[in-house]
């Protein structure tokens, strides 16, 4: 599916460059897990891999694809300390 974000007309460079991103099914029906995490972006995705790798089980969603939005589209850098 593909989505044009009203805040940010265009594709990235990187975006253009890293080929095509995993589909994943829509959530439909019931889930059982430990964490719902809404928001695909750098938190949400940080939270879900540290909670993975715990043992935690997670169910991350956001409405349309991971770090499509600002996460995806800044050019800021993202470090340690």
């Amino acid at each position: 599916m593909n989505y044009q974000s009203p805040i940010s007309p265009g594709r990235s460079w990187y975006e253009d460059t890293t080929g095509l991103r995993p589909e994943y099914p829509s959530l439909d029906g019931d889930r059982t897990c430990d964490v719902v995490i809404i928001g695909g972006g750098f938190t949400g995705l940080s939270a879900a891999a540290h909670l993975t790798k715990a043992g935690t089980n997670v169910v991350l969603i956001d409405a349309y694809r991971f770090g499509d939005g600002a996460s995806g589209r800044n050019g800021g850098q993202l470090g340690t300390g």
